[in-house]
């Protein structure tokens, strides 16, 4: 049966199922494929490898589907969206462009996952349910990268060097998400700075709005540090309120 659609999804999030050789679930089970990637794209991959298409053609994939309803007899939302996509992303001999185009995708995710639990780990600070707020933030994350991420796809295949530019996309997703990690940070309050004892899986431990930020970093760095980066002084150590 065909997937459900997620309207809260973009499409873009989808970009490892579209593109050549990074579909996951291909492998035939003994139930078929979990997950098949468009025949049309499929074709088009063919077209491109053969050199039938130009590498810096754009492609527009358009994602149409709908949510069902109680007991899937009726239609609660329809989806329709598309990805622009230069045409070297499905080349199935040349796997460079879509493979960094992936990765991206997945820089996109981990940094917007970091927002997601700074905003968290702030809600623990003061004593409230940490979940609303990561939802929010989450939505925020990629609704922030989502034309950035489209006009860094677009730009792909214009490139000699996608390791280069998959860089320079790192670079630019740090800088965003540390933007609305700080504008979070900044409307904490002061309950977050005092901060409160939390339970976590290694025990008991002191969570304030100082230890919320240096997580949140630390991942940030982790997660999108290219080679151009210059190693950067220790910083200090979360300021712990009084208990």
């Amino acid at each position: 049966l065909p997937r459900e659609h997620d309207p809260s999804r973009m499409a873009w999030r989808g970009m490892d199922g579209l593109l050549a050789g990074r579909e996951t679930g291909s492998a035939q089970g003994p139930d078929g494929a979990d997950r098949l990637a468009p025949k049309v794209v499929q074709w088009a991959a063919q077209l491109t490898t053969e050199g039938l298409l130009p590498r810096g053609y754009l492609i527009r994939t358009r994602v149409i589907g709908a949510r069902y309803g109680t007991q899937q007899s009726v239609i609660d939302e329809v989806v329709d969206d598309g990805v622009l996509m230069p045409a070297v992303l499905l080349h199935e001999a040349d796997r460079r462009y879509g493979d960094k185009a992936v990765d991206a995708l997945h820089d996109a995710e981990k940094a917007v996952g970091a927002l997601a639990q700074l905003a968290a780990d702030l809600a623990l600070a003061v004593g409230t349910d940490p979940e609303p707020g990561r939802n929010t933030a989450r939505d925020l994350g990629f609704g922030t990268l989502d034309t950035h991420y489209r006009r860094w796809l677009r730009e792909l295949g214009g490139t000699s060097d996608p390791e280069e530019h998959r860089d320079r996309w790192k670079q630019e997703v740090r800088r965003l998400v540390t933007e609305l990690g700080e504008r979070l940070l900044d409307g904490a309050g002061p309950a977050a700075w005092e901060g409160r004892l939390v339970e976590t899986g290694k025990g008991t431990r002191w969570l304030n709005e100082a230890a919320a930020e240096l997580r949140f970093r630390t991942r940030l760095r982790e997660f999108l540090t290219t080679d151009h980066d210059t190693p950067t002084s220790p910083r200090p150590a979360p300021v712990e309120s009084p208990r």
